[in-house]
C-alpha cells in the first residue's frame, strides 16, 4: 500500500487468531502506526481540512511522504509478524466472522460520525482491516464453507468491496479469491460458496470494484487478476452462470475492453482466456459477442502484432 490507513493488528479477545501474529513484530508495528497517527492529528484549521482521500499518492509534501514511508514499515513489519495459523473450526471460525462483523459496525459508524476526521476512524479502519487477514485461514478449511455462508457474513464482505479505503476492498477481493480457489475443495462446498456469493450480488460488486482499480498500481493490478479469478471459480462451480455473467453482470464487455488495450499483460492474457470460457459451446453469448462487436476488439487486440513478434512464451499464447 502507498499512503491510504492501512490496519494494524490488535490484541482482541478472539483466542483462534492471537496465533497469528508474533507480539514482538506487532508491537514494532503498533509504534509505527502511532507515529502515523501523530503526524495526521497535527492541528488544521476548518477551511483546510479535507476529506480523506482512498489512496495518498507520491508527491504530497514532506509530511506525506514521511507518512507513506511509515505506512509502508508498518505493513511490512506487520506481514512479517505473520506466523503459522492453527487449524480452524467451526466455533473458532464463528468467533471470527463475530469478530469481523463488530469491526464493520464500528468502522462505518465512526466513518459516518467523522466523515472529515481520519484520525477518529483509523484505529478502527485498522482492526477491520487485521481481522480481515485472519479470515483468510477459512482458505484452509473449505469443509466449513457451507457453515460460514450461513453466517450471512458473505453479504457484509461484498458490501466492503466499495469501502473508501482501497486497502480493505482489495483484501476482500483477495479472501474471496484464496476461498474459491482453495486447494483440495470439495466441489460441493465450493458450490456452497459460489451460490452464496451470487445470491448476494458478488457479479455486479466485483464489476463495480474493477472500475475503481488502477493497473498501474501493482497492488491494483493483482486485484484485478484475482477478481477474474474468482469469476472462473464460478463458472467453474456453475457453468449455467455463463450467459448471466457475461450480459447482465457486464463481464463481456469488460473483457472486450480489455484485450484491446495495449501492450502485452498478464491480465490481457486472463481476460481471453476468461473471453473463450463464455464464448465455448454457448449460443447467447456467442450472440452477445457480436453485439459487443468482439470481432472488431479482436481485430484491434491482434493488429497491434502485424509488425512485431511475441516476446515471450506467454504473449504467444495470447496472439493464439
Amino acid at each position: 500500500s502507498d499512503g491510504a490507513p492501512a490496519p494494524r493488528a490488535d490484541s482482541g479477545s478472539d483466542s483462534t487468531s492471537r496465533a497469528t501474529t508474533d507480539s514482538s513484530s506487532s508491537y514494532c508495528a503498533m509504534q509505527g502506526l502511532r507515529e502515523l497517527e501523530s503526524l495526521q492529528q497535527r492541528p488544521v484549521s476548518s477551511a483546510d481540512e479535507q476529506p480523506p482521500a482512498k489512496r495518498a499518492r507520491p508527491g504530497s509534501g514532506k509530511a506525506a511522504l514521511e507518512a507513506a514511508e511509515l505506512l509502508a514499515r508498518a505493513e511490512r513489519e506487520l506481514e512479517e509478524s505473520q506466523v503459522e495459523v492453527a487449524a480452524v473450526d467451526e466455533n473458532g471460525m464463528k468467533a471470527m466472522v463475530l469478530a469481523v462483523e463488530r469491526r464493520i459496525n464500528d468502522n462505518m459508524a465512526l466513518r459516518m460520525k467523522y466523515p472529515d476526521r481520519p484520525e477518529k476512524f483509523m484505529d478502527s479502519e485498522l482492526e477491520l482491516f487485521s481481522h480481515l487477514k485472519r479470515l483468510h485461514v477459512l482458505a484452509t478449511a473449505p469443509e466449513l464453507f457451507p457453515t460460514f455462508v450461513r453466517t450471512k457474513c458473505v453479504s457484509s464482505l461484498l458490501g466492503l468491496l466499495m469501502h473508501e479505503n482501497s486497502d480493505i476492498s482489495i483484501d476482500v477481493v483477495d479472501l474471496l479469491h484464496e476461498m474459491a480457489d482453495a486447494d483440495g475443495a470439495d466441489p460441493d462446498d465450493v458450490k456452497a460458496l459460489a451460490d452464496a456469493l451470487v445470491e448476494h450480488g458478488a457479479p455486479a460488486a466485483l464489476m463495480e470494484h474493477l472500475k475503481r482499480l488502477d493497473e498501474a498500481v501493482d497492488e491494483e493490478s493483482r486485484a484485478v487478476h484475482q477478481s477474474l479469478g474468482i469469476f472462473e471459480a464460478l463458472l467453474e462451480a456453475s457453468p449455467e452462470l455463463s450467459a448471466p455473467l457475461a450480459r447482465d453482470a457486464g463481464l463481456m464487455s469488460w473483457l472486450l475492453g480489455r484485450i484491446k488495450l495495449r501492450p502485452f499483460h498478464a491480465n490481457k492474457l486472463y481476460a481471453t482466456e476468461l473471453l473463450a470460457v463464455l464464448l465455448q459451446q454457448n449460443a447467447p453469448n456467442q450472440a452477445l459477442f457480436g453485439e459487443e462487436g468482439g470481432v472488431l476488439a479482436l481485430l484491434t487486440a491482434t493488429s497491434y502484432y502485424k509488425r512485431r513478434e511475441p516476446q515471450a512464451l506467454e504473449e504467444a499464447e495470447l496472439v493464439e
